[in-house]
């Protein structure tokens, strides 16, 4: 299994699971072959697997950083039907045992907002408020992402849940940006649309190892090929395009890779043979 836990120079980058979402197999893998993914997805009824929830604690010599917040507190009667949310061990349990808590997070970045990648942007306080749950926090979203999250189109609305982000906003905690942007020192957004029109990915540098955290563009490492997409991608036109500007090694291949949904990958290496990208576990 591939460590959960990268030393990146002066950064630390650890791999924490918020849960399970069970979801269906022709959806996520579509025409990918079942030996691709039988052996590293737990099977389900009906033809369903158990995909995980991974959140990616980013440690640097100045703040301390969450990309992503996995489904957070509860989902609907829907959601949970659709889906069957399964908390283990959950975000805040997770940063428990690493020695954390809400308090000690200076910045969280959503690759998007649906539902199982912000949920947990948001807890509930006095009364039953949803607030932000971590308070010293600034939050980080593409714009266009906070308005489709706002006032969805009618296929993309059951996966967004504008509550995970309104609270956070009303406290003056939102950080908007456009594009690609620098977000604190070693941290950068990279726009990446596909998975939604303004998803965003994440790129870590320091002292010249790197990583990209790719969301939901690639969201596990059964997903590298470029023809390889799920049915849960709303803009699948330009995906392929978007994925090999970012699939791309570095000039020197040493570039590592992050899957949001991935049990038993959270990170990887990829390498281009024959002008395909080839997935790679660590420890090859």
């Amino acid at each position: 299994m591939t460590p959960k836990v990268l030393r990146l120079g002066e950064f630390e980058v650890q791999a924490l699971r918020d849960g399970w979402l069970s979801v269906e197999a022709e959806a996520m893998f579509g025409a990918a072959p079942r030996p691709a993914w039988a052996k590293g997805f737990v099977s389900g009824k009906k033809g369903r697997l158990a995909v995980s929830l991974n959140v990616f604690l980013i440690k640097s010599p100045g703040a301390m950083i969450l990309v992503d917040t996995g489904a957070g507190e509860s989902l609907d009667d829907r959601l949970q039907r659709s889906y069957g949310f399964r908390k283990d061990p959950g975000l805040p349990e997770a940063l428990r045992r690493a020695g954390l808590d809400g308090r000690d997070i200076d910045l969280v970045i959503n690759t998007h907002l649906h539902f199982d990648h912000c949920g947990g942007n948001v807890r509930s306080g006095e009364g039953g408020v949803l607030e932000p749950a971590f308070s010293r926090a600034e939050y980080v979203v593409q714009r266009g992402e906070r308005q489709t999250a706002l006032d969805p189109p009618r296929r993309e609305r059951p996966n967004y849940r504008a509550s995970s982000i309104v609270p956070v906003e009303a406290r003056g905690r939102l950080r908007l940006v456009e594009g690609d942007a620098s977000v604190a020192p070693g941290v950068d957004v990279v726009f990446a649309p596909g998975h939604t029109r303004h998803h965003q990915c994440v790129r870590v540098e320091s002292r010249g190892r790197s990583l990209i955290i790719l969301g939901d563009l690639v969201p596990t490492s059964v997903h590298v090929p470029l023809s390889r997409a799920t049915g849960y991608d709303l803009c699948p036109a330009g995906l392929k395009a978007v994925k090999a500007r970012l699939l791309n090694p570095g000039p020197d291949g040493s570039r590592l890779f992050a899957f949001g949904h991935d049990p038993v990958h959270p990170f990887g290496r990829i390498l281009w043979r024959g002008g395909r990208p080839v997935f790679r576990p660590l420890a090859d």
